[in-house]
Order: structure tokens, then C-alpha cells, then sequence
């Protein structure tokens, strides 16, 4: 098949350090590669791939302080791949912009799927966007996983793909370490500040890594108000937006990953990669949580904001089998599973 995919403009494909959909789009592409499809990647001018690529940035948006909420560069992307596509007859168009392409579907000739990444409930993305998904209904979703698509089950649904990860670049430590671990970017709904409590009453050291989003007023002031002074780099440690490296690092030598969410998770990369290395996940039961974490087989799920039982299930932790996790990922989160997946909703659209 002839694919062409849409990348956000936000990081670089693959991200160099942050950036969960930009690394599946990166997996997925080279995926579909190595199957012998022909593929086109539209992503920013620094990006890494195997596929052609095409760009009209020459680097992450972010890196040049662009604002999340410019529609500009996202849309020249998805009108220049759409204006290619037509140019080389593909047989389809795949974007990872989400509310972009929405907006974009009515005019393609090729098919046009759209993976969803966020979340759908109307508290989360506001009344703009919730009328983005009203009016543009009829356009081709996928989500990544079931829980994603209850708020909002009447858009047009034509398959479900969980996220995949490349399982032989996290590597596996049979070995527990010592200290807690939290990762993830510095925003009140992902729980970084809930994660220092725990490490505090329980008198565990605890790491944390992630990324500051300075472009973003309101999240800079809850890092610098509610986070940094919690910081002491003895028991509370923060080692900053990691490499692919030294994440790998950090997770094979954790006891836990302590995922203290507090929204509804569409999928969630950061638990599958800590399984992928042997470290179990304690996790709030929020989203598509419910799907990837088995308790008592992966990990621990926890009630919603029951800090409490997160430190109970701390003492239960030896109980989960390092190499269960491991095998936990190879058998349901592999790039390959991914990659086999959303050919069999592209063949759907390529037989019409």
C-alpha cells in the first residue's frame, strides 16, 4: 500500500526526549517499512526515518516557542500531505494531528483515518473542541483504547489499536531496585506532587523525570510553586527531561513506577515501558488503566486519588513477577501487534 502519515509538528519524529505520540508515529512508521509498504512521513525537517520524508518546519514547533494553540504550521502540513497524496495516488492518509485533520476529512480524495490520542470527555477539552467532534462526526477515528471512546461512542469508530512499543529497546532487569519512580510531564493531572506524598510517608527515596512545559503559564507555575521546593535531591530527586537512555536506566533499576493520574488516560506509554524492563506499576484506576494494568499481574490498581491505598499496595509489591511484566508487553503491546493491527483497518478502506 501506498501510506501517507501525518506526524504533529510539535517534536521531532521520533521525540528526542518527551513526546508519546510522536513515538508511536515513529514505531509505527518504520513498522510499516519493514512490512514493504510504501510509505511517506509529513513531520518536522529534523526527523528520523526510513520512510520518505516530507516537512514544512525544520524543527519542533516547541523547540521555537510556537504556542500550542497555532493552527498555522499543523494545517500547511495536512493540506501539503493531502495535495501529495493526491499527487501519488496513496491509498491512504493517516493523522496523528487529530483536531487539525477533523477539519481537514470532508476535503481528501484518499481516505483519510485519524488516530485519536487525547481524551474525549467534555470537562478535558472544552467546548471548541467537543464541537470540532460533534460537527466532524462522520470522519474516520481510531481510538487506542475502549475506555477512550465512552464519552463520546457515536463518532464514527473504525477500529481500536492499543499504542505499541519497540519491547527489545527496554531492556529487562529480573533485579528490583530500591527506590520509587515517577515520570511523566509536570501538570497537576498527572500527579507528580501526589507521588512526593507517597515517597514521603513512606521514608522511600523517590526520582522523578520529566518535562517542565515552560510555553505552557500554568503548568511552569505549578512546577515552580507546588513542585521545586518539595525537591531536596536526597530522598526527592528530579533528574530532568531524560534521553531514551537513561529512561531505560531509570526504569530497570526502580522498584515501582508510581502512575499517580488524575484524569482519564487514553492509553498511557510510560506503564508498558516500565513492564518492558521488569518494573511493576502502581497505578490509579483512571482510563484505559483498566485495560493495561491487570492487577495483581502487572501491577496494582488503585481507586482514583486513594493515596492510602497506593501506599498499601507498596508493601505487596515484591508479589508481582518482574519477568510477568515483561512477558506482559511482548504479548499485548509490541510494535508489531500495533503495526499488524492498523493494517487490517487500512485493508478495510483500500478494498472500497
Amino acid at each position: 500500500m501506498k501510506i501517507v502519515i501525518i506526524s504533529p509538528l510539535w517534536e521531532r519524529t521520533p521525540p528526542r526526549k518527551y513526546g508519546g505520540t510522536e513515538r508511536i508515529v515513529y514505531a509505527l512508521t518504520e513498522g510499516l517499512v519493514k512490512e514493504g509498504h510504501d510509505v511517506t512521513l509529513f513531520a518536522t525537517g529534523d526527523s528520523v526515518t526510513s520512510a520518505k520524508l516530507m516537512s514544512v518546519y525544520p524543527r519542533s514547533l516547541y523547540t521555537d516557542g510556537v504556542s500550542w494553540s497555532n493552527a498555522y504550521w499543523p494545517s500547511i502540513n495536512i493540506s501539503k500531505a493531502i495535495e501529495y497524496s493526491r499527487k501519488i495516488k496513496a491509498d491512504i492518509i493517516h493523522s496523528h494531528s487529530q483536531y487539525y485533520g477533523y477539519v481537514f476529512s470532508p476535503l481528501s480524495p484518499i481516505p483519510m483515518l485519524h488516530t485519536h490520542h487525547g481524551t474525549l470527555k467534555s470537562q478535558s477539552i472544552g467546548k471548541e473542541k467537543q464541537a470540532t467532534l460533534d460537527y466532524f462526526k462522520k470522519a474516520n477515528y481510531i481510538s487506542i483504547s475502549r475506555s477512550q471512546r465512552e464519552p463520546m461512542p457515536y463518532l464514527n469508530w473504525v477500529g481500536n489499536v492499543y499504542n505499541g512499543i519497540d519491547v527489545d529497546s527496554f531492556y529487562f532487569n529480573a533485579r528490583k531496585g530500591q527506590y520509587l519512580l515517577w515520570m511523566g510531564r509536570f501538570t497537576p493531572k498527572k500527579g507528580s506532587k501526589e507521588a512526593i506524598i507517597i515517597a514521603n510517608k513512606t521514608k522511600r527515596k523517590l526520582i522523578l523525570a520529566g518535562k517542565i512545559e515552560k510555553n505552557n503559564r500554568n503548568d511552569y507555575n505549578f512546577y515552580k510553586k507546588e513542585i521545586k521546593p518539595l525537591i531536596d535531591n536526597k530522598n526527592i530527586c528530579y533528574v530532568g527531561e531524560v534521553s531514551q537512555g537513561k529512561k531505560v536506566q531509570l526504569y530497570k533499576n526502580a522498584l515501582c513506577l508510581l502512575n499517580t493520574i488524575k484524569w482519564d488516560e487514553p492509553f498511557g506509554l510510560i506503564p508498558m515501558e516500565a513492564n518492558a524492563c521488569g518494573t511493576p506499576v502502581i497505578s490509579f484506576a483512571e482510563g484505559a488503566l483498566n485495560e493495561t494494568i491487570k492487577n495483581g499481574h502487572n501491577g496494582f490498581l488503585i481507586k482514583p486519588n486513594n493515596l492510602n491505598g497506593m501506599i498499601k499496595s507498596l508493601k505487596d509489591i515484591d508479589k508481582i513477577d518482574r519477568l510477568t511484566c515483561r512477558k506482559w508487553v511482548e504479548d499485548k503491546f509490541s510494535v508489531s501487534r500495533m503495526v499488524t493491527d492498523y493494517i487490517k483497518v487500512y485493508q478495510k478502506f483500500v478494498k472500497k
